[in-house]
């Protein structure tokens, strides 16, 4: 039997005050920035919650129509005078709402100004503590689901900075003991749990609006019938914040149907701006002032409109949310998961110099605390741990997302080189991402070039054997198998230990045996060969709880030149001394 081989990790040692201040400074970004927003969309919501508590008065609509103001970001605002009696007294007003809201879609201010026609009776709303105060429309509470978006950043920057300072296990060596005690298991999942439902809902909600709306109307819009409309404005709206300008372009126009006239300014179902003032320039030329063109009406609710009812790039951008939803729903399963199928942590023998492990107790080691298997007592083919399918597809999502992702700033820096107003900060800022990106594509080339390389079948006696006993192992190298020029096999033992270490959960891989069957540049023995192991009694068996793991497998390398090389591993069980496998019943 060849010479067993050890192998030592490394740890690191934990973070000094510095490195935790310069964390602490760094998730106080996020805290900030959150919680601002926060602030933001709860003063809305609070005044919002207040007109709720005000009483109701009949009133009675003088006169109401739309202004088309000159502010870039919402042009439309509704001027209403109406009057009302409230404790014996008259009064008047010409709030709509409590904030005088303003608007940017012509559809939705013409659908509230048809509910309050003049002369018509209507329902206000008068504050108690003030009757000359009162609004026509109370805003809607749903605006507070918004206020999840800002709470993620708020709960990553928080949660850092408390684990920062916190730290990670008070034991000397936390991979030799169970990291957290049940209770605190369960809390943190509690807090893992609600941390990544904020994800889902925030990617369902934008979802929905950004992307399953629009394109729903898209498809209802097919069977809209075609008006002759005419052109009233056509300009192109700017949107200014912190990050930069954005563009949307804004046409009013004019049509009837049905002996009434109607306007509308959307352009196309999905709404929003992006980066690019030229292509908004190009669309506006298309629509002058005084043109005539073919709009799209709703037949059901003539005042909606449209002038382009396909599918555009900007769709795309509704494709963002779905990354949200996928972490929320992925961080879900994973916590409900491990809830599941956790098993109670058993503190491992000491294992000793050269990765020996101390003599088992089989009352403890019960056969609960062992990886699920099929006992069978004839040859198996053994599975490897991922295939190579899996690997390209996990490395095409991956950079699919992150290139998806990162490819809207890059679209808004190449933008701003080409106006002549570069934003240098955001193009040295975006360098390591874009760095990244390529890499990725890089390993998407990599795996899909690995999809060619010889297939290795590994054959053995028993998946699963005592230690003491004898492991017969096969290979067989099935394909192109002149690419390979250097081939090794070997059986590995390493036992896997996951402890936190700050705000990171980190997993300790420390290999403590290896058994070399084969390490050859031989043709005829990289085909195929076959060699036989004992199963060293002095170590640990197969083990498996929620934070500690000994695993055994068998590892097979191939060597080739210019291409992606072979690395395939095969988990076996190796039982305890006293444990055989019985063989199913036939």
């Amino acid at each position: 039997m060849a010479g067993l081989q050890f192998r030592t990790s490394n740890r690191t040692r934990p973070a000094g005050v510095f490195g935790k201040l310069f964390m602490s400074l760094f998730f106080s970004v996020f805290a900030a920035f959150g919680i601002g927003f926060v602030y933001l969309i709860g003063s809305d919501v609070f005044a919002t919650a207040q007109t709720y508590s005000w009483d109701a008065a009949p009133c009675t609509i003088d006169s109401i129509r739309i202004d088309e103001q000159h502010s870039e970001n919402s042009p439309f605002t509704i001027a209403v005078n109406y009057r009302y009696s409230y404790q014996g007294r008259n009064y008047t007003s010409s709030s709509f709402t409590a904030d005088d809201a303003r608007y940017d879609d012509y559809t939705e201010v013409q659908h509230l100004v048809e509910l309050y026609p003049v002369g018509g009776q209507a329902t206000c709303y008068v504050n108690p503590d003030d009757p000359r105060q009162a609004v026509l429309q109370r805003g809607s509470l749903w605006l507070g689901f918004a206020v999840l978006f800002p709470m993620i950043f708020v709960a990553i920057g928080l949660g850092g900075i408390y684990f920062t300072w916190r730290g990670g296990s008070k034991s000397k060596d936390p991979a030799r003991t169970p990291i957290v005690s049940k209770k605190k298991g369960l809390n943190g999942k509690l807090i893992g749990a609600g941390f990544f439902g904020i994800f889902a809902v925030v990617g369902l909600i934008a979802g929905w609006f950004l992307l399953v709306k629009p394109v729903m109307q898209v498809i209802d819009a097919r069977s809209w019938p075609a008006v002759p409309c005419v052109v009233e404005s056509s300009k192109i709206r700017s949107h200014s914040s912190d990050d930069g300008t954005t563009y949307s372009v804004d046409i009013l126009y004019r049509y009837e149907f049905d002996g009434r006239t109607y306007k509308s300014n959307r352009y196309e179902f999905i709404g929003g701006s992006s980066g690019g003032r030229s292509g908004k320039e190009k669309i506006i030329r298309q629509y002058p002032r005084g043109a005539k063109k073919t709009c799209y009406v709703n037949p059901d609710d003539p005042a909606e409109a449209v002038l382009q009812r396909g599918l555009s790039w900007m769709f795309l951008l509704g494709l963002l949310p779905l990354v949200f939803s996928a972490v929320g729903f992925g961080g879900l399963y994973f916590m409900l998961r491990s809830d599941r199928k956790s098993k109670p942590s058993l503190p491992l023998r000491a294992i000793g110099e050269r990765g020996r492990a101390a003599p088992i107790d089989i009352a403890v080691a019960s056969l609960e605390f062992l990886p699920k298997f099929e006992p069978s007592d004839e040859p198996v083919t053994l599975k490897p741990t991922s295939s190579r399918l899996g690997k390209l597809i996990g490395a095409i999502v991956f950079a699919l997302i992150w290139n998806g992702i990162t490819s809207i700033f890059v679209y808004k820096v190449v933008e701003s080189h080409m106006s002549g107003r570069p934003e240098w900060f955001l193009t040295l800022f975006m360098i390591p991402f874009v760095a990244v990106g390529l890499g990725c594509v890089g390993f998407v080339i990599y795996q899909f070039l690995a999809m060619f390389n010889p297939t290795v079948q590994v054959t053995v006696n028993r998946n699963a054997l005592a230690q003491g006993e004898a492991l017969d192992v096969a290979w067989d190298l099935v394909g192109r198998t002149q690419m390979v020029t250097k081939m090794r096999v070997w059986l590995q033992g390493r036992e896997e230990a996951t402890y936190r270490r700050g705000t990171n959960t980190v997993t300790d891989k420390h290999v403590f045996t290896e058994i070399e069957l084969a390490n050859t540049d031989n043709p005829a023995d990289i085909i195929g060969g076959a060699g036989t192991v004992d199963i060293p009694v002095d170590t640990m068996h197969s083990f498996v709880a929620s934070n500690n793991k000994i695993i055994w497998s068998l590892h097979v390398t191939g060597e080739i030149p210019r291409w992606p090389d072979i690395k395939v591993e095969y988990p076996i069980v190796v039982l305890p001394a006293s444990v055989t496998p019985a063989p199913e019943e036939r």
